[in-house]
């Protein structure tokens, strides 16, 4: 019965297509998380469609991506257009470019092996279609002028038709299409653009900015919470055209529609995010020496949803016996639009093992799940190097400015278990660069673990010993960087750029302009140096940075911030150039 209900409703959604009229089908993505049997499933129901589609496109990842291998990407396109050809044989495709498909500038020609141009439009009925490849970039910003230029000539071609859609991957906005973010590209469609659809978020967003409807579909078959009262359901869209009107109505695998009003968009975004950035505790000192000591932690509880939320706290223990905490769970009342603070007690033995608090509330039904650790910051001494000063990148720190801070900083760095693993970190600057300079003691240096060429850049591995450095502007929370340094004297640096929650690496970034490090008895030290130009600075300004090491060979990670986050408006501040 529940299947016939759903058919009925999708034919009742247009009228019967005449010769001006017509309809098209959406799938949203893939891949980003696979879930078995949901895309299938989704292109089944695609299948019954009465009025059937006469064509359709998707929002992009098709494939996993994000390898280099070319035996490995046609063996995922293989696989991936199997679950799509129950539909191409049906009907005409038209593919949208994702960041899974294309991961890498590489990537671009297996696209085009399988797919043809990633850049293209088409025409329908009167209608024009634009195809936007940006898996690449996430800010028009970043935009290579001539595919700029490729869109302005499109949307010139565009001008007087009927109606004009325009189709990319990441949509660059996500409270709303009004964001600056999207101002370059909003620009040039608004005045003839209809709809922009997008992909990415695996969540439906809708806003309209000017005559432009902006929609961001959700996953048809990528990992999505499946939830009806945030938009996360497994979903895809159909779209009647006809003389004068475009209604899309986007429906969920159990023949449910979601609503497309901004509204909806803004209380979804804000239910989203009180589960992913609504509970948060403030950072404290890191002290070694805990044992036994009564550690406050503040909860800061930000509800920005309309209305009250009933939430359950229960805090759970990585290891039975290092953490004790009160209240062990809790009832509060979340107010809508309101900031609070809730209080805890805790005893520790060490300050590792982190307990974990688990929040939940329930909206229309779906039930949702939070989580946020207590934060623990460490110190690190920071030097302005004097004018006269010169700092050799030699490895050997024995420069006056380390020689005054470096010291012997045991446990500065490490979850205190093992005083001869500790990391020691120092940073120093002038006007024109920033310097860090760390000592990695290892009470096993014989048995370290080096992989990567000595003097090598961009090569450094995950299973070697080494140290990984994330710092950002205080003025930047859009991107960071990162610089993997080896034992073996090698270094890996890259920009890496934030979309939403989404991180994109760019490698071509090569920022540091010398560094070295040497080996002895007591483990492995070195010096890096950056220019602020690097940075996109004009001289010292205040950075906000991250820190952990790798040590492969006992299979252990110690971090400067427990617990470690790639976050770049988490990372601890560091104030410069005052």
């Amino acid at each position: 019965m529940k299947k016939a209900i759903a058919i009925l409703l999708i034919a009742a959604v247009a009228a019967i297509c005449t010769e001006n009229s017509y309809r098209f089908l959406i799938l949203g993505d893939r891949t980003g998380g696979p879930r078995p049997g949901i895309m299938t499933a989704i292109v089944n129901k695609c299948l019954e469609i009465n009025p059937a589609p006469e064509f359709f496109l998707d929002v992009g990842d098709h494939i996993a991506g994000y390898t280099s291998d070319s035996s490995e990407i046609a063996k995922q396109w293989a696989e991936a257009k199997t679950f799509y050809k129950p539909l191409a044989d049906k009907m005409k495709w038209y593919a949208v470019a994702g960041n899974h498909d294309i991961s890498y500038p590489s990537m671009i020609e297996s696209w085009k092996r399988e797919m043809g141009e990633p850049d293209y439009s088409f025409e329908y009925k009167g209608d024009y279609y634009i195809v936007l490849n940006n898996a690449l970039w996430s800010s028009a910003d970043n935009m290579e002028k001539v595919q700029f230029d490729w869109l302005k000539k499109e949307l010139v071609a565009a001008k007087n038709r009927r109606h004009v859609f325009v189709f990319y991957h990441i949509p660059m906005w996500k409270e709303s299409p009004n964001e600056k973010s999207m101002d370059k590209l909003h620009n040039l469609f608004k005045d003839d653009v209809d709809y922009v659809i997008c992909g990415h978020y695996h969540a439906l967003l809708y806003g309209k900015r000017g005559r432009v409807q902006y929609i961001t579909l959700g996953s048809s078959g990528g990992a999505a919470s499946n939830r009806k009262a945030d938009g996360t359901s497994y979903q895809y869209m159909i779209v009647d055209v006809k003389e004068g009107a475009i209604k899309p109505v986007v429906l969920t695998m159990t023949g449910d529609t979601l609503p497309l009003t901004e509204t909806a968009t803004k209380e979804w975004t804000a239910i989203e995010e009180f589960e992913t950035k609504g509970f948060v505790f403030q950072s404290k000192p890191y002290d070694v020496n805990v044992k036994g000591k009564n550690i406050s932690l503040s909860l800061e509880v930000n509800n920005k949803t309309s209305s009250s939320k009933k939430c359950f706290l229960q805090w759970e223990y990585a290891k039975a016996g290092d953490w004790k905490i009160m209240p062990e769970t809790l009832t509060i009342e979340a107010k809508p639009n309101k900031k609070q603070e809730v209080q805890f007690k805790a005893t520790a033995s060490l300050l590792n093992n982190l307990p974990k608090l688990k929040a939940q509330f329930i909206v229309e039904g779906d039930t949702f799940s939070a989580g946020a650790l207590p934060r623990f910051e460490r110190g690190f001494p920071v030097a302005k190097v004097e004018k006269s000063a010169v700092v050799n990148i030699d490895g050997t720190l024995d420069e006056k400015v380390w020689k005054t801070f470096i010291q012997d900083q045991r446990n500065s760095f490490g979850n205190g278990t093992d005083a001869s693993d500790s990391t020691c970190f120092t940073l120093a600057y002038d006007k024109e660069n920033l310097y860090i300079a760390f000592k990695a003691y290892d009470s096993d240096s014989a048995g370290m673990v080096i992989q990567t060429k000595e003097g090598v850049r961009d090569a450094v591995t995950m299973a070697e010993e080494s140290i990984r450095l994330y710092h950002s502007l205080n003025s930047s929370s859009e991107k960071f960087w990162q610089i993997n340094v080896a034992a073996g004297n090698a270094i890996t640096d890259m920009l890496v750029e934030r979309s939403a929650e989404m991180f994109t690496n760019r490698p071509e970034w090569s920022g540091v302009d010398a560094f070295k490090v040497i080996r002895n008895s007591t483990g492995w030290q070195g010096e890096i140096k950056i220019p602020w130009k690097a940075l996109g600075a004009q001289g010292a300004e205040s950075l906000r940075m991250n820190v952990r090491r790798d040590k492969d060979s006992k299979g252990r990670r110690t971090f400067y911030q427990e617990p470690f986050l790639r976050d770049p408006q988490t990372f601890p501040l560091f104030e410069l150039g005052k």
